[in-house]
């Protein structure tokens, strides 16, 4: 049974505001998370940047740091300076509760220095609320469910949308003003919001599934520690300090290298890359 195009409209216009909305919050956090480490930087430089002099630390020599400083703090990942911003603190994120894939805490490291530069949440500061919030985590998972849901919205939303362009083209030719200015923008807008929203759902998806089912680098080292309970711990896999020389092997150095130590249950190496 086919809709007909008032129905579709109406539709589009009961959803408007709302997705609207959530439309422009997800995009104005996703560029303050984007860039939240240069923003940290220009908003806090005396926790987020050193002065370049010496020989930096190595990712497995600030990992030993970490390990003697902060015993009880589980790494989640590490994002290494790049050479192209030597001035650049390291960041490590991650957390203390064992049952989860916890950052909820941020590391702060002077890679010339050897010495921690501080310790705060994640959440920190309004760059570090604004990330957060974009990722929805501060609503646990009933957040990832309603993100998931007026993601896909976003998608249906737009492809109303076109449709309703493609329906009204021949009949709306000698349309005016802003109704014009809406639909030429709406159908170039509405192929963008379509690739945003789609991907960013299914990125949502897919990192979700990977701290659930076990799959994370931070779950698979605690399924790790677990098995080694009141045992010498075997040497890692493959150490930070690999997987930084693959990192930049791969991509050079204008990107920042996030990576973690494996755990018995992975058989590669991990390797995230952060523009």
């Amino acid at each position: 049974m086919a809709v007909s195009t008032l129905t579709l409209r109406r539709w589009h216009r009961r959803f408007a505001l709302t997705l609207g909305i959530f439309f422009v919050i997800q995009g104005i956090t996703g560029e303050i998370s984007q860039q939240r480490f240069w923003l940290f930087q220009a908003t806090q430089p005396e926790k987020f940047r050193v002065s370049a002099s010496g020989t930096a630390k190595s990712p497995g020599e600030v990992m030993a740091l970490l390990a003697k400083e902060k015993p009880d703090f589980q790494v989640a990942h590490m994002m290494y300076t790049a050479a192209v911003s030597p001035n650049t603190a390291v960041v490590v994120m991650g957390g203390r509760d064992t049952t989860k894939h916890d950052m909820s805490y941020m590391i702060t490291v002077d890679q010339f220095e050897g010495r921690i530069i501080q310790e705060g949440s994640s959440m920190s500061g309004w760059v570090g609320l604004a990330s957060t919030v974009h990722k929805w985590l501060i609503f646990g998972v009933p957040g990832k469910i309603i993100l998931t849901i007026l993601g896909v919205g976003v998608v249906i939303f737009s492809l109303l949308g076109l449709v309703i362009w493609w329906r009204t083209r021949e009949t709306s030719k000698n349309a005016k003003g802003v109704v014009r200015i809406h639909r030429t923008a709406g159908v170039l807008a509405g192929l963008f919001v379509i690739s945003v929203a789609g991907t960013g759902t299914w990125l949502n998806l897919t990192t979700w599934a990977e701290k659930s089912s076990g799959r994370s680098v931070f779950a698979s080292n605690m399924a790790k520690a677990a098995a080694h309970i009141g045992h010498e711990m075997p040497p890692a896999a493959i150490d930070g300090n690999q997987a930084y020389a693959l990192a930049r092997k791969e991509v050079g150095d204008l990107h920042l290298s996030a990576y973690g130590p494996l755990g018995c249950a992975c058989k590669g190496l991990l390797v995230r890359l952060h523009g």
